[in-house]
């Protein structure tokens, strides 16, 4: 199970340095991610589910499932045009995909499966509009036979994330 864990940082660090580079100018990585992992972000995530707290990282206790969280510094349409692109590129089998609104806000999203090593992964991936200029990040993962337990905890915490300040 830890190899879930380890395969979902990668997804989720993977994800963040394509937002670290703007259409014109070109950013510090290193300080871009430190401004993306440190946000403080609220949301409402199932602490009988997910017990393991590390600032915007959660971790079931059996390392089964995790949900993450990051702040992007690019608008909401950017964000949501690079998740597609972004996608493309990774080894997953787009399930399901689209937009709603909860909370006065744009959700983007898509579901699908990927393989690593052997293993099927269930990926969820949220973009939340939080600011003009900011777009929280979310991302879901566990394994297809956890579904019935872990399916709807990242689209709850997508539904209610909030910024609360930005280092």
């Amino acid at each position: 199970m830890k190899k879930i864990i380890f395969t979902s940082i990668a997804i989720f660090l993977f994800s963040g340095i394509v937002y670290c580079q703007t259409d014109t100018t070109q950013v510090d990585p290193v300080n871009e991610m430190t401004k993306m992992l440190g946000a403080k972000i609220s949301m409402e995530v199932d602490s009988q589910l997910y017990n393991v707290i590390q600032g915007n990282f959660y971790i079931s206790e059996k390392s089964q499932a995790m949900i993450m969280a990051m702040l992007i510094p690019e608008s909401y349409e950017k964000s949501k045009e690079k998740l597609l692109e972004d996608v493309k590129k990774k080894n997953v089998v787009i399930k399901d995909a689209g937009e709603f609104e909860a909370n006065g806000k744009k959700i983007f999203f898509k579901t699908g499966e990927m393989k690593e090593k052997g293993e099927n992964m269930i990926v969820e991936l949220y973009a939340v509009e939080a600011t003009k200029e900011n777009t929280i990040f979310i991302t879901g993962v566990y394994l297809p036979k956890d579904k019935k337990r872990f399916a709807n905890s990242a689209k709850k915490a997508a539904s209610t994330a909030k910024l609360e300040s930005a280092k």
